[in-house]
Formats: C-alpha cells, structure tokens, sequence
C-alpha cells in the first residue's frame, strides 16, 4: 500500500470538507434556510442570456413528480412524501428552489424568495441551460454547491444534476399572483 497516496486522498477528502463548510451564510426570516452571504458565489450569472426567458415560464412554479408513483408528489399521501420541491424561475437568470409541506396551506411566505428557499443562478452553458444551486449538502446542514443542466419540454422541467447523476421531473402549475410576484437580486 502507499501510504502517500492515503494522506492525499484524506487531505484532500478534508479540504472539501472545511471548503464546503466555510461558505459565509445567512439565514433567510424562516430562522430556517441558510443561503450565501456573500453574491460572488453567484458568478455565473454574468453567463445568463434573455433568450433563455423565451423557453422559461417565469410565471409558474414546477412541482416535483414522483415516478414511483405516477403523481405529484404535492397529491402524494405516501408517509415517505410528506414534502414535496417546487421551483420558481425569475426572468432576470436566478431562482428558488422551495420545499413545500403538502399538508400545509400555501400563503404570501410559501415562494417569499426573503422568508424560504433556497437560491441559485441559471445560464447559457454552451447550448443547455446550466444551473448553480446553492444548498445544503450534508446531514450537518452544510451549504454547498449544486450544478447541472435544466430540459424545458412544454410543461415539463427535466433537472439533471451533475453531483448525483439523477434526473428528476417537475410539472408547471399555475398559482394566483399574490403568491409569485416577488423581485429577487442576490
């Protein structure tokens, strides 16, 4: 066995680690969500592109499908899907990825971008729309960075992330406007 090879292998194991956990947070008026405190995190933003709105409905949500069961997953009554992620695109290249209690009422705080959710850029990534995330990672609640691509297909948002390897499905909902109508800018 080399020996070298494992200390570089756990030194460097370690360094993500304390990189990851050394992001300077906030938490949002929920007492809840943490998201960076500082807005160069969200770099890649100089990468959005406003041809990007024409394929985007900024006006909806996309809630998240569950393919095990064939529904959404907010009409779900299986115990294991007691919450469901939604997200919420803005026209300027950010957005929120919120959880959602189904079994709660949603209200003017459930898509507040400054009460819940977590936050994150989108942007023209050669010919794909590119995603940056910025969301707990770990058990420990440390925030991290998320990245992938977003497929748009009619009512269908498909994200693929490119930590997990995993595509998952949301579908477009239309919700009144008291509920979406929030200017973001971190």
């Amino acid at each position: 066995m080399n020996i070298g090879k494992h200390i570089y292998i756990i030194f460097s194991i370690l360094f993500f680690i304390v990189l990851s956990g050394c992001m300077k947070t906030y938490k949002l008026q929920n007492g809840i969500t943490k998201v960076p405190a500082k807005s160069q995190v969200y770099k890649n933003k100089a990468k959005f592109n406003m041809s990007l709105n024409a394929l985007i409905d900024t006006n909806v949500v996309y809630e998240e499908f569950d393919l095990n069961y064939k529904l959404l997953r907010r009409l779900d009554n299986h115990p294991e899907n007691s919450y469901y992620g939604a997200y919420k695109f803005y026209p300027n290249g950010y957005f929120n990825y919120f959880i959602i209690d189904r079994d709660a009422s949603l209200n003017e705080n459930s898509f507040n971008p400054q009460y819940a959710g977590y936050r994150g850029v989108y942007y023209l990534k050669n010919v794909d729309i590119g995603y940056d995330l910025f969301s707990t990672v770990n058990q420990s609640g440390w925030l991290g960075k998320l990245t992938g691509v977003f497929f748009f297909r009619g009512d269908t948002l498909l994200v693929h992330g490119y930590q997990t390897k995993d595509t998952s499905i949301y579908i477009k909902r239309k919700l009144p406007g008291q509920l979406m109508n929030f200017n973001v800018d971190w």
